[in-house]
């Protein structure tokens, strides 16, 4: 049979393992903590990176659709411009319309 003594000598030890048991579950929950927060901070510059990236592609779309704009506008005149000129040819010189 166990006697006072014994007793307490088991639960001075037993709480010193539960402390030290607890003292390094703490420890890993500070240090996961750390690297939870370097992960988040890490995936937020990305973010802030991707965003600027996202930025810089719209700019160069717009200017490729303004340059577009311009191509087919010039090609446009100037189909117009040949089509009077043909119109005026076929009149001119009595001609049928081919269509």
């Amino acid at each position: 049979m166990l006697t006072k003594d014994d007793l307490k000598a088991i639960s001075a030890l037993f709480e010193q393992e539960f402390d030290k048991e607890l003292h390094l579950l703490k420890s890993n929950s500070t240090q996961t903590k750390f690297a939870i927060d370097a992960v988040k901070n890490h995936l937020l510059d990305l973010w802030d990176e991707f965003k600027e990236e996202i930025k810089l592609i719209k700019k160069s779309l717009k200017n490729i659709e303004k340059d577009q704009k311009l191509v087919v506008n010039f090609f446009d005149d100037e189909y117009l411009k040949l089509d009077k000129r043909i119109t005026q040819v076929e009149t001119n010189l009595n001609l049928t319309v081919l269509n």
